[in-house]
């Protein structure tokens, strides 16, 4: 069995063997810098129990990019967020393939959203899939 943090740093170790690893940011467990404005990469784990280890939950991957400012208003950059949400894609399609998990193709869902914070004028794109560890 794995714990939660030992799950996070496997999924962080297959995202640095990807292309995500060229974007700007970093790569973190479940929190980003308050001031960070690059694009960074968050990998979170939803845990389906509450035993101390984990047999199925949730993974949610988040990758963050600046608004673009046009006559005097911010506005989503789709070409940044297209291009993350096919790598966020491509991410989920190695993971389809990773031993020791079972991860649910019907489960996945990709979208982006506003951050919702005034002072921030980013979206983020966000991968979602449930897991089953199988070892």
């Amino acid at each position: 069995m794995k714990t939660k943090n030992d799950i996070i740093k496997q999924i962080i170790t297959i995202i640095n063997g990807t292309a995500i690893k060229d974007l700007n940011g970093s790569v973190t467990a479940e929190t980003r810098l308050t001031d960070s404005v690059l694009n960074d990469c968050v990998v979170a784990i939803i845990a389906s129990t509450t035993d101390k280890f984990i047999r199925y939950g949730a993974l949610t991957v988040k990758i963050f990019y600046q608004d673009t400012f046009l006559n005097n208003t911010y506005f989503e950059d789709l070409t940044t967020g297209a291009t993350i949400e096919t790598l966020l894609y491509n991410l989920s399609t190695t993971l389809l393939t990773t031993n020791g998990y079972s991860f649910d193709v019907n489960s996945r869902e990709l979208y982006t959203e506003r951050v919702q914070d005034d002072n921030k004028h980013e979206h983020f794109a966000i991968l979602k899939i449930n897991f089953k560890l199988i070892n």
